[in-house]
């Protein structure tokens, strides 16, 4: 089976399983290349990588979409993401990861100053 969308809602959900099983893996070896593998070529936005010696940071955000029960796709959430990552031997290791939304759901439509409390 090449992809979700072959066999049956249980070979399906299997296939699933498997894929986040795999990443969770990886991840817990600290590589996080099982996730990134994961997106889609167009939802890892702005990726920066600075390297100094034994350290790398990488920042980038990644928007999430959803797709309705017509089949439509929009946009579900969007995350600021930073990993910070150490050389040890031969190997990056990640050593660090945080995520946050890049404007939460609840301050969508209030301004900036509005959802810092500076609106007077």
């Amino acid at each position: 089976m090449s992809g979700v969308e072959m066999g049956t809602k249980a070979d399906q959900h299997d296939h699933i399983v498997r894929l986040e099983r795999a990443a969770l893996d990886r991840w817990g070896k600290g590589d996080p290349g099982g996730f990134l593998e994961l997106y889609g070529a167009d939802e890892m936005v702005n990726p920066q990588v600075v390297v100094d010696g034994h350290m790398a940071l990488l920042t980038y955000n990644l928007v999430n979409y959803i797709r309705d029960p017509q089949g439509g796709e929009s946009v579900g959430s969007r995350w600021n993401s930073t990993t910070v990552f150490q050389r040890q031997g031969e190997t990056w290791k990640s050593i660090h990861s945080h995520w946050s939304f890049t404007r939460h759901q609840a301050f969508q439509n209030m301004s900036a100053e509005a959802s810092e409390g500076l609106d007077a």
